[in-house]
């Protein structure tokens, strides 16, 4: 039984060996690897689809060999800038035997050198052989194209039938030249063809000249021709031209008008800057020499020869000083020694003023106001000068200057010469040197007009511009401080000029826009002074304040001219704002000037909500006490005011007007140079007429500003609730005692707080919605239900929901792969990491072995050595 079984089994495998047939074997599928995909609803009859079951172990293994054969090899590559590739034939084929390999690549080599070979020599190859661009092919008649219009066209040339006859052309086979006499000689029939080729290049000019000449005779006799057959006669002179009518004269304006001329460009700003210093420069020069005595005409220098003896030289005056000038190596020489001196002192007084002109700094606003506003004669007598060193400044040397410019100085008799001198002397420069401090600008303003002071800040910008010298940036920024410090000079004279103030602001805004941060620190660093000085006042007299001076409300204005006030928070103006509200809270009213100041600080105040329209309770508070000041103190409540006044008291009411005190005058807004540069309050406050006057105005310019503040708030929420009480107080003043025009402005304030607070309120409440239906457990039914899913937009929507569907699953697909490949290579990176860990734990381990061996190797030796 076991032999036929042995026998069964051996016939198969021969058979299926005959038949060539393989073992077919399945591998199977672990069953723990198969993933069922959880289905929504389970329909009985359905196929089992594809997408149904999933082998997740498959897939990862698939996955992971992919990531290994690329992304794996992308990584071992990364930082290598070159990439070995072997191109040799059959190198990368396992199938080849080394002899194959070899066996190809000698074919190879040997077609490679056959057809180098083949193919170098050969003109029948298939590529086109050229000359000079042209193919050979066409250039075989080895003759240069001809042109017939030119003249030396066959100058020094050959004709190729001469070729063939005479030199290589086989001339002794041809018959003609064996007929000709033998005892010629080569040279002899060479010059024979020369002569009769310049005798046929004769003979063609000839024939080209004579061809002009009965061309142009062609064209004249046609020209007369043409006008006989086209009917045209010759017009004679006395024949009138018909006259153009009015479209004629129109389009012939139109043709030669001028549509467009181009126009010089705008300046920038550092040139205007150079032009007004060498102004300043070339002024300063002339102002010099004037004040030297020396007059300038304009003209041309006369020429004097080497041997002019100066006959008939005219000295003017008694003095020795010549009627000419002398140049010496570009530069100005008087002969005379007196004259010298003079000008050497005068130059050494001149010195001694320190006008140093470097720089200008005009704003390009600024710089249309000319600096020369009190020398404009001056000015343009001599705006001809020109200089060359503009840059110089007080090192000008006038002489130098004007003595390039073809320029005539001619001295004056004595008593002229005085005049101008005194004349030059009273001008002012016009060029000044920067200011170091405040004291050295008090100097140099002492003792000018208002008019001279905004001339020589002007002329200290213009000659000290950034642009013209490198250190005229601090300069100016030194002296941009040194104006503001000098605005709160003149707020503290008692004597207000309103122009230089005005000017002086002008001017320190040019330069806020030039040196933003710099002025900004030093306005944060006045502001926090005057802040100091009001604390520590109010610790000194138990918490209250006092109203500021003229300096500190002209600083407080100058903050509002040159900074944002409309913004939410600003590092500036915001604490000016805290300031003025703290003055108006803390600083009780005790006389007439504190109603004054307080109620143009107000004024400001409003100026800095103008824009935002910020509510500012400290404003309304203080308008509020001004108003109960002004009502009889038997009509006055307990709360119509709050602090800092007072319900009862002296001075509460101080602004109250009686029946005797009534004057039938027109009164208006309160002026600022009256409270405060006028006379004290005290004093006036004693004189009837005059403190009804004051008491008026206070309550006029308070009307007026509840009007203003009406209008800002108006959309206010809250706007009932902060003019209660001023309207009770408006109608409370005795507004019979005051004038008509007072009298017409309180009650159009009243009705038009009536008009606001009879407007209806919209109060909060709640919002309204919808009231939604109680859930039932009633199923709803569809008759007509589909489970397709419906897409009633169009074909274009459609597609477009379709395109972002699948740009979404494409993207967390992209995201998913990339994640997985991040985790791949941190897998690998860990791989890495351990190996690298492994093999120097076994290098360490191994060199601890050894150093162990060596140890006990010489403790060996050295125990032997002790026992011998």
């Amino acid at each position: 039984m076991g032999k036929n079984k042995k026998k069964k089994n051996a016939g198969h495998s021969l058979a299926d060996a005959v038949r060539g047939v393989k073992k077919i074997t399945q591998k199977k599928l672990n069953p723990f690897e198969v993933k069922f995909n959880k289905q929504k609803h389970n329909v009985l009859g359905k196929k089992m689809l594809k997408k149904d079951v999933g082998l997740p172990g498959v897939s990862k293994s698939k996955a992971n060999k992919k990531r290994q054969e690329t992304l794996l090899q992308e990584y071992k590559k990364r930082g290598k800038a070159n990439l070995f590739v072997d191109r040799r034939l059959g190198e990368t084929d396992p199938n080849l035997t080394i002899e194959d390999k070899m066996l190809q690549r000698y074919a190879a080599e040997k077609q490679k050198s056959h057809d180098r070979s083949t193919s170098r020599y050969s003109l029948n190859s298939g590529e086109e052989l050229t000359h000079y661009g042209q193919s050979l092919s066409q250039l075989e008649k080895f003759e240069a194209p001809r042109h017939s219009d030119s003249e030396d066209e066959d100058e020094g040339r050959i004709t190729g039938k001469m070729v063939a006859e005479e030199h290589f052309g086989g001339f002794l086979t041809q018959k003609e030249f064996m007929d000709r006499d033998s005892e010629k000689t080569w040279k002899e029939r060479m010059e024979e063809t020369i002569a009769k080729s310049k005798k046929a290049k004769y003979d063609r000019q000839v024939e080209k000249d004579k061809t002009i000449e009965v061309t142009d005779k062609l064209d004249s006799d046609w020209q007369e021709l043409r006008m006989l057959i086209g009917g045209i006669k010759k017009q004679s002179k006395e024949v009138e031209k018909p006259k153009s009518d009015d479209y004629d004269v129109m389009v012939r304006e139109l043709q030669f008008e001028i549509t467009g001329k181009a126009s010089d460009r705008m300046k920038t700003e550092e040139e205007i800057a150079k032009e007004e210093k060498e102004r300043l420069d070339k002024l300063e020069a002339d102002r010099r020499l004037r004040m030297k005595g020396i007059s300038i005409e304009t003209g041309a220098v006369q020429h004097r020869s080497a041997d002019d003896l100066d006959d008939g030289m005219d000295y003017e005056g008694g003095d020795n000083t010549p009627g000419y000038v002398v140049y010496k190596d570009g530069k100005l020489v008087n002969s005379d020694d007196e004259d010298d001196d003079d000008d050497a002192a005068a130059e050494e007084e001149d010195d001694k003023d320190g006008d140093e002109g470097e720089s200008d700094n005009e704003d390009a606003e600024a710089g249309e106001e000319d600096a020369s506003d009190g020398d404009e004669e001056d000015e343009d007598s001599y705006d001809d000068i020109d200089s060359d060193d503009p840059d110089s400044g007080d090192d000008v040397n006038p002489k130098e200057t004007l003595a390039k410019q073809s320029k005539i100085l001619k001295p004056l008799d004595p008593k002229k010469k005085q005049e101008v001198i005194e004349k030059a002397s009273k001008e002012l420069p016009y060029v000044f040197k920067a200011p170091d401090s405040f004291e050295e600008f008090m100097r140099l303003i002492e003792g000018a007009t208002s008019k001279d002071q905004v001339t020589i800040i002007e002329r200290i910008r213009k000659c000290h511009h950034v642009s013209l010298a490198e250190g005229n940036k601090e300069k100016l920024k030194t002296f941009s401080s040194i104006l503001l410090q000098y605005l709160g000079e003149l707020a503290m004279q008692p004597k207000l000029d309103l122009d230089l103030i005005d000017s002086i602001t002008r001017h320190i805004y040019s330069l806020n826009k030039q040196f933003p941060q710099f002025l900004g620190e030093t306005m944060s660093a006045v502001l926090i002074e005057c802040v100091e000085a009001f604390t520590s006042h109010a610790e000194r007299h138990g918490g209250r304040g006092v109203f500021p001076t003229l300096d500190t409300v002209f600083y407080l204005r100058l903050i509002a001219v040159l900074y944002p006030t409309s913004d939410f928070q600003h590092h500036i103006t915001t604490p000016a704002m805290l300031f003025m509200g703290t003055i108006l809270a803390k600083s009780p009213v005790k006389n007439l000037t504190d109603v004054a100041s307080g109620l143009y600080l107000c004024t400001v105040f409003l100026q800095y909500v103008s824009l935002s329209k910020r509510y500012i309770p400290e404003l309304i508070n203080f308008l509020r006490g001004i108003l109960a000041l002004g009502v009889s103190t038997k009509k006055r409540k307990a709360d119509d005011v709050l602090p800092p006044f007072r319900p009862v008291g002296p001075g509460t009411d101080l602004l109250n007007v009686t029946k005797d005190d009534t004057r039938k005058t027109e009164v208006g807004p309160l002026k600022f140079q009256t409270i405060f540069c006028g006379e004290d309050m005290s004093e006036i406050s004693k004189r009837p007429e005059q403190s009804i006057e004051i008491r008026l105005s206070a309550i006029n310019t308070s009307l007026h500003l509840l009007e203003d503040c009406v209008e800002k708030y108006n959309d206010l929420e809250s706007f009932r609730e902060i003019f209660t009480p001023i309207y009770s107080l408006l109608k409370r003043l005795p507004v019979k005692f005051y004038p008509a025009s007072m009298k017409e402005k309180c009650s159009k304030l009243v009705q038009t707080l009536d008009t606001r607070f009879t407007k209806p309120r919209q109060y909060l409440t709640m919002v309204k919605k919808k009231p939604q239906p109680l859930k039932t457990f009633e199923p709803k039914f569809d008759e007509r239900f589909d489970a397709r899913k419906k897409r009633a937009g169009t074909r274009e929507e459609n597609e477009s929901q379709r395109l972002i569907h699948k740009h979404k699953k494409e993207l967390k697909g992209a995201v998913r792969e990339i994640r997985k490949d991040a985790q791949f290579l941190s897998r690998v990176q860990l791989k890495e990491k351990l190996d690298r860990d492994q093999e120097r734990n076994e290098k360490v381990k191994a060199i601890h072995q050894m150093l162990a061996s060596q140890e006990g190797d010489f403790k060996a030796l050295k125990r032997k050595k002790n026992s011998l």
